[in-house]
């Protein structure tokens, strides 16, 4: 008996590229899927678009894709990011050279608001860059939410010794 299919290929219009990577998924207060991707012409090649698609009915049927309208940022690696908070605002999370900024959206990421500087931080000295991980944010029972970055450092291990 062969298995059936239990995945399916929500967004299936290639003209942003081949490659797509998913960045976020969330359900909005009407129940609305809201899924934000990266697309690329090839994996790690080429200029990051990132873009919004849309199911009212569970996932089995989704939108056309559409541009994420938000600040794009500085690094094309790292498109925005959404989340929704414990208060139920969507924001999305754009870095740039120097920090990050918020934008927010009252009409389901149809709209933005003009981004403004988020306040993460600060970044430890020996910290050169921080990048959001892949993982979603984790919204806490105080109303708080939790994210995690990384990025390299110029600390030193004086226990480590390299050998030539």
């Amino acid at each position: 008996m062969r298995q059936p299919t239990n995945w399916f290929h929500p967004c299936p219009d290639t003209r942003y590229g081949l490659w797509q990577k998913p960045q976020d998924l969330l359900t909005l207060s009407h129940g609305t899927l809201l899924l934000n991707y990266a697309v690329q012409e090839e994996a790690y090649k080429g200029e990051i678009t990132p873009l919004l698609t849309r199911s009212s009915d569970g996932g089995r049927t989704w939108s056309k894709p559409e541009l994420l309208p938000v600040l794009r940022g500085d690094h094309e690696l790292f498109p925005p990011r959404l989340h929704l908070t414990p208060g139920g605002r969507l924001i999305a999370l754009i870095k740039t050279d120097e920090e990050y900024l918020l934008a927010e959206s009252k009409d389901g990421a149809r709209t933005w608001s003009e981004p403004v500087p988020s306040g993460i931080g600060p970044v430890p000295a020996h910290v050169k860059d921080l990048h959001l991980g892949p993982q979603a944010f984790l919204n806490l029972a105080d109303g708080s939410m939790v994210l995690f970055c990384y990025g390299g450092h110029d600390l030193k291990d004086p226990d480590l010794t390299v050998y030539t």
